[in-house]
């Protein structure tokens, strides 16, 4: 099911994937012993890669970088990096989930450096990093929002829009409730909502037959 939300710039576009397809992936992911995060991670990729045609895919994602000495310290300690994926058309889905949690284990190393300095590094170094690149995100969120109940009161929580998108595209998913909860958060001059709507449909196909 999905449903769509759009504002000025930016827009997101939510949907979901069964109950039973939601545990059926899971069984998959086990079978590949991968986590969830990195089995999307990897399916995300193969998506990305068959349906724009690319073979060298890059996104970034967020990690916690919090120090253990300041767990209870309020404050945002959160550095987004990038996971490069190189995948040859010849390639299976089994192959994509191994070379996913390679690359996350490799990156682990560079999770305190900044996404902008990784970038000049690049440029620097590679004259094949184009200066615009297609900027698209991954990440873990939650859409399952815990009801606040109060006595004679009743609440319920809003999806908000959003002003301007952080990325061409980016996949966000929920997997702590029955079924897997995504948003696609984009960027309305680059996609509309139909093209948006066709890529949800191919992405829930792709995801079914993972």
């Amino acid at each position: 099911s999905s449903n769509h939300s759009t504002t000025r710039s930016g827009a997101r576009h939510y949907f979901t994937l069964a109950q039973t397809e939601y545990q059926s992936l899971k069984s998959t992911a086990r079978k590949e012993r991968s986590t969830l995060f990195t089995f999307l991670a990897a399916a995300y990729s193969a998506f990305i890669s068959r349906y724009f045609n690319e073979e060298d895919i890059v996104f970034t994602y967020p990690v916690n970088i919090r120090p253990t000495e300041h767990s209870n310290l309020s404050g945002f300690f959160i550095s987004n990096i990038p996971l490069r994926i190189k995948i040859p058309a010849s390639s299976s889905f089994s192959d994509v989930v191994r070379l996913a949690t390679e690359r996350r284990k490799m990156d682990r190393d560079y999770e305190s450096c900044a996404i902008n300095e990784m970038l000049k590094y690049m440029r620097k170094n590679n004259t094949n990093v184009p200066k615009q690149p297609f900027n698209i995100g991954f990440g873990q969120t939650s859409l399952s929002i815990q009801y606040l109940k109060l006595d004679g009161i009743s609440l319920t929580p809003l999806q908000c829009d959003i002003k301007e998108a952080h990325f061409d595209l980016a996949l966000q998913y929920d997997g702590t409730t029955d079924v897997l909860e995504f948003y696609w958060e984009y960027k309305t001059e680059i996609f509309d909502a139909d093209k948006i709507g066709n890529i949800t449909d191919s992405f829930l196909t792709f995801l079914k037959s993972a």
